[in-house]
């Protein structure tokens, strides 16, 4: 998507773009922005990101969308004023998942899921044009940021998704609807949010329910039982991980300076 773009797709009060570039990526800390950048000036409890919409423009944002009438006539750069940034943000989200037409993947769990996905984009970047979260941010606004930057040219995009009350997962992942997903697992890190280990399960593998016919999911081999209990006849693939000879991908043989697995499947033509 490119920065001339925007016109058409946020509501607008005044708009000066001075350049046009391709986006690549989202942030709402100016300090995050990074070449490419589209950044939020987005109003909070202690900060108002419009004071750093010079900043973000320095750090190289390809342009910033600001609802601070007054700041925004000091800013020199590509540049939107909108009534709500936040609520800019979402729009803009929504519309880029409704017609992103590249492959989704959804990461979650109680532990793991920043460094599994980061692997696992390591991975795909190898054989795809491939975009990823940054960092943590895998509630809402992350996943709105992560979706309203991704480059047009993305084939595969992973997506963390993290949990803090029963019934998150589920709505971030139909928001999604992810092609293939990884569940790394279920922990006690965060039982005070689900009142028992099962109950922490289930909000892990309600992934299931945002995922089509025939997608794959790659599961903890610890959280078999749950699979069968809540999804006996599941409409998806599932692949179990784990430490034991009867999941699909185990650990075989591990040394210090490397890892080596075996699979009997593999995720998207690419050995996992």
């Amino acid at each position: 998507m490119e920065v001339r773009e925007l016109v058409n797709l946020i509501p607008y009060k005044k708009a000066d773009i001075r350049a046009n570039a391709d986006i690549i990526g989202a942030a709402l800390d100016s300090r995050e922005v990074k070449g490419g950048n589209l950044f939020f000036a987005a109003k909070g409890k202690n900060t108002d990101g419009n004071v750093y919409a010079a900043s973000a423009l320095e750090n190289g944002a390809a342009a910033v969308i600001m609802d601070s009438p007054a700041l925004y006539e000091k800013v020199e750069g590509s540049k939107l004023l909108v009534e709500n940034s936040l609520i800019s943000l979402q729009r803009l989200a929504h519309f880029r998942i409704s017609n992103y037409r590249g492959r989704k993947v959804a990461v979650t769990g109680s532990f793991g899921k920043t460094g599994v996905k980061d692997m696992l984009y390591s991975v795909l970047k190898e054989r795809y044009n491939a975009y990823a979260t940054f960092g943590n941010h895998n509630n809402r606004l992350g996943l709105d940021l992560t979706i309203a930057g991704i480059p047009t040219e993305t084939e595969a995009a992973v997506f963390e998704i993290g949990s803090n009350a029963p019934g998150e997962i589920l709505e971030l992942s139909k928001f999604i609807n992810p092609d293939a997903a990884i569940v790394t697992g279920a922990g006690f890190a965060h039982i005070g949010r689900f009142g028992s280990l099962e109950a922490a399960a289930k909000e892990k593998l309600s992934i299931i329910d945002a995922m089509r016919e025939g997608a794959t999911l790659i599961v903890n081999e610890d959280l078999r039982s749950y699979i069968e209990k809540f999804y006996p006849q599941p409409h998806i693939k599932v692949i179990y991980f784990g430490k034991r000879d009867s999941s699909d991908i185990y650990l075989v043989h591990f040394e210090a300076n490397g890892l080596k697995a075996q699979a009997k499947y593999s995720v998207f033509g690419a050995p996992f």
